[in-house]
């Protein structure tokens, strides 16, 4: 699951957020229920999003072994299914880990509907189960690794993983860069950033309400998704979460404390070297 993404860059109004604190305990994992209240929304904005999928698709095929064409693939937050779809239709053996069973459920139907084998799991990726692996490539989408609240989180989380890869394995961590200013909105402003259509009529409106936190480097944010029907009638789901960022030397310093090499930095999925305006911050890293 992502946390930023694509397209939601160009907020159309704000106005002063209701609720602008930040959660009771920031330090605290995602509850898979609040993670299970997104799942609705969560293929509006990203089912379609397909920038990614050829970079993934030459990971994968880069830490294949030798003598396969295909790699034991891992996803950390794998959400819906979207990279894993992709990664199993090219013929790797995939294994995705979420920690909300709705979004398990979305995933599990979008690989039978293309009739492609998968193994989900559920369980958050800093308490995956001890059996999983060894794995040939291991990544993590669209921000995804911000879900992990604190550094000590993070750092445990990445040394798992190294454990888990093979020797000459990848791990791939897609990160939104951010700036000392932090992530937009940032100020408990409430941001309208965006709108679809439903297929049987009526629509979905989401805001976006954040306060930054730049000593702890979190974004406590509110995503609020108000669901109007065609007769006018509204109702409103409300997602709080706390998102941990990460910056660029700071990400490879946790690599390398996890007995990780770094193999790459990038700031696009064209592979552009990274630079301070990048959209993305990509760190290809190896298990030596």
């Amino acid at each position: 699951m992502n946390t930023t993404g694509p397209g939601l860059s160009h907020p159309w109004s704000r106005m002063p957020a209701s609720d602008p604190h930040p959660a009771d305990d920031p330090d605290a994992p995602a509850d898979p229920g609040i993670l299970d209240r997104f799942a609705p929304f969560y293929d509006l904005e990203y089912g379609t999003y397909d920038a990614d999928l050829d970079f993934y698709r030459g990971c994968a095929a880069q830490a294949a072994p030798r003598r396969s064409p295909a790699a034991q693939v891992l996803e950390l937050a794998c959400g819906s299914g979207r990279v894993l779809l992709a990664l199993a239709a090219a013929g790797h053996v995939c294994t995705g880990v979420d920690a909300s069973p709705a979004m398990l459920a979305l995933a599990r139907a979008r690989l039978a509907a293309a009739d492609l084998p998968a193994t989900l799991v559920a369980a958050r990726m800093e308490a995956l189960p001890p059996d999983l692996g060894p794995f040939d490539l291991v990544l993590c989408a669209l921000n995804s690794f911000a879900y992990l609240p604190t550094q000590a989180d993070q750092l445990a989380t990445l040394v798992d993983v190294q454990a888990r890869l093979r020797r000459g394995g990848l791990l791939v961590l897609d990160l939104s860069p951010v700036d000392a200013g932090g992530p937009y909105p940032a100020g408990g402003e409430l941001v309208h950033q965006g709108a679809w259509d439903r297929p049987g009529g009526g629509r979905v409106l989401k805001f976006v309400s954040g306060v930054w936190d730049s000593a702890d480097q979190q974004h406590h944010v509110h995503w609020i998704y108000d669901e109007e029907d065609p007769a006018g009638r509204v109702r409103r789901t409300t997602i709080p979460q706390t998102l941990r960022y990460t910056y660029r030397w700071e990400a490879q310093l946790l690599l390398e404390r996890a007995g990780l090499r770094l193999a790459g930095i990038y700031g696009t999925y064209d592979l552009d070297p990274y630079s301070s305006d990048s959209p993305r911050l990509i760190l290809v890293a190896q298990r030596p």
